[in-house]
């Protein structure tokens, strides 16, 4: 699983590449390069947005699967933890 990096960002190639092949397409609305290039941000910044949400999703399955597994941490204290811990005169609720 990768971890989910806050400091993902876009890439600049790719972007100009994406706004290049807009640009060059004859079917294309934009008559501009600027238009393309402004059409190639949107798409990488969504396309970002998409990975971030991925990642965020399978980060979620990860963690439901282990409190579905029943994974928990042991709790096996020792005398003296639980001596200490009835001895402080306050109730603890048990």
């Amino acid at each position: 699983m990768k971890a989910i990096n806050s400091n993902q960002s876009v890439s600049k190639s790719s972007v100009m590449l994406r706004a290049w092949r807009i640009f060059r397409q004859h079917l294309s609305n934009f008559t501009f390069f600027s238009e393309c290039l402004s059409r190639a941000w949107k798409v990488e910044k969504e396309n970002l947005k998409d990975r971030i949400e991925k990642a965020i999703l399978e980060a979620g399955a990860v963690c439901s699967s282990w409190v579905n597994m029943g994974i928990s941490m042991p709790f096996k204290p020792s005398a003296d933890t639980m001596q200490s811990y009835y001895n402080s005169n306050a109730y603890k609720g048990d």
